[in-house]
């Protein structure tokens, strides 16, 4: 199957591919989607689905019917125009066109990628209550199904702030990402509400009187930013500090809106997706984080899909293509670089 894209300006293209069910992704910077005519789906292509992000990248989704291998040629048409070509192929078929060479954005080499979950309550903080289960059970039960699948794709270290039923102090959580020197920060979570009806997961970043918070919190734990061998004052490192926070909180909303868009495909979410809050586990001025709210207890469907194994996986695995994302696009910003 051959896609043909013809690029007026934008940046270099960057692909990765996305499992259950297979998609293949291209986001090309600084680009807007316009088509004389509508894609047309065909071979290993089903659909095609497309939209500017927020960061002003236009993406182009190829929903897909199997799984496959790319090749790509980048071949210049005159008047400023580019064509980019993409050859889809299954898996141990030979395929090399014109001028072409493989170029799937591979995992990162070198070490990996530190991804630290935090399962929240534990022990004596049983969490929000659903008809049958506690949050602190069905937390727990998600983060080992995300550990497992990040660790079954590679390329990933991934720890847990509790492996058991263990009440676990807040600060203490945070203070264990720092530590691990965490390059993500996850924190699963289900609701409550007072009305039944409320359902759907949501995904919580910072909130920007959290971030007052985090900078509070910095100076009472004598949180420091690592800077090399360089020495600075402390109005300078205070300076450091805010940047650092800054970039994190980017880099969390990045994360975050990656996350519902991967979730949106497997479980129903709640109307405004994306909240903000001064949550405690959300304060490291240097590691991005998230909370996800995977449901509501308190809503029958809810806890009936939270309760099915199948639906957890699913749901986990939506997550493991959302942190496979975030780094394959930050490496490729930093390659850009």
């Amino acid at each position: 199957t051959r896609i043909d894209i013809t690029l007026e300006g934008g940046g270099q293209p960057r692909t990765f591919f996305l499992l259950s069910p297979p998609r293949f992704v291209v986001d090309i910077p600084a680009a807007e989607p316009k088509f004389a005519e509508p894609p047309r789906p065909g071979g290993a292509v089903m659909a095609v689905r497309y939209a500017t992000r927020p960061d002003g990248a236009a993406r182009l989704v190829f929903d897909l019917n199997q799984t496959v291998k790319v090749a790509q040629a980048l071949t210049p048409t005159g008047g400023g125009k580019r064509r980019v070509q993409f050859v889809l192929a299954r898996e141990g078929a030979s395929v090399v066109p014109a001028k072409a060479a493989p170029a799937p954005i591979a995992p990162s080499p070198g070490q990996p990628r530190v991804v630290v979950i935090d399962p929240g309550h534990g022990g004596k903080d049983p969490g929000a209550l659903g008809a049958k289960v506690k949050e602190k059970e069905i937390v727990i039960a998600a983060a080992h199904a995300l550990r497992d699948h990040l660790l079954a794709r590679g390329g990933y270290d991934v720890a847990l702030t509790r492996d058991g039923d263990q009440y676990l102090p807040l600060q203490d959580r945070v203070r264990f990402a720092r530590a691990r020197k965490a390059e993500l920060f996850i924190s699963i979570h289900a609701d409550a509400h007072s009305d039944s009806k409320a359902a759907g997961a949501s995904v919580y970043t910072l909130s920007e009187k959290g971030g007052d918070r985090a900078r509070a919190l910095s100076d009472s734990q004598n949180w420091r930013i690592e800077t090399g061998a360089q020495t600075y004052s402390a109005a300078v490192a205070g300076i450091l500090l805010d940047l650092a926070q800054r970039e994190t909180t980017n880099r969390s909303a990045d994360f975050a809106q990656t996350l519902i868009g991967e979730l949106g495909h497997v479980a129903p979410l709640l109307r405004r997706t994306h909240r903000d809050a001064g949550f405690f586990v959300l304060l490291a001025p240097d590691v991005p984080a998230v909370l996800l709210e995977m449901g509501f207890l308190t809503n029958p469907a809810d806890e009936r899909r939270l309760l099915d194994p199948d639906e957890r996986k699913r749901m986990m695995a939506a997550v493991a293509d959302a942190v496979d994302v975030y780094f394959q696009r930050r490496r490729a910003y930093a390659d850009a670089g």
